[in-house]
This record gives structure tokens, C-alpha cells and sequence, in this order.
């Protein structure tokens, strides 16, 4: 019997004779932040920082190049 599970997330053979059903096991609750985030980050602000570029133009330029189509 193939099996999905916390443990096996892409799933897994096991053997129904051997092991029993994991329905023991309560289901978890996820927090997901939803509108209550959203309303705190527009109440108090949010703090965004804008990160310069990593990769300078004369290695983009190269880059250009060598992807660059064959011209026909």
C-alpha cells in the first residue's frame, strides 16, 4: 500500500499488516496571519528596504551575449 504522511510527504510502500493506520494522530491547526497581519503592518507601517543589484553590468553584458539567438 503506498502512503502519504508527515513522516513520508511523497508517500511511501507500507505493508498493512504490519503497520496500522496513522489515525491516531490529531490534526494540526496552522496559523496563517491573513487580515490581522495585514491590518497590523498598515496600522504601525512595515519597514521595506531596497537591495542594489548584486551582479555588476559588464557581467550582465557578457550574459547578454552569450544567450544572445543566432541570427539566421
Amino acid at each position: 500500500m503506498w502512503r502519504i504522511s508527515a513522516d513520508a510527504p511523497l508517500g511511501k510502500f507500507v505493508d498493512p499488516d504490519e503497520a496500522p493506520p496513522p489515525d491516531t494522530l490529531a490534526p494540526q491547526e496552522r496559523f496563517e496571519p491573513g487580515w490581522r497581519q495585514s491590518s497590523f503592518d498598515l496600522a504601525y507601517g512595515l519597514e521595506v528596504r531596497e537591495a542594489g543589484d548584486t551582479v555588476p553590468g559588464d557581467l550582465l553584458d557578457e550574459l547578454d551575449e552569450l544567450f544572445k539567438r543566432p541570427e539566421q
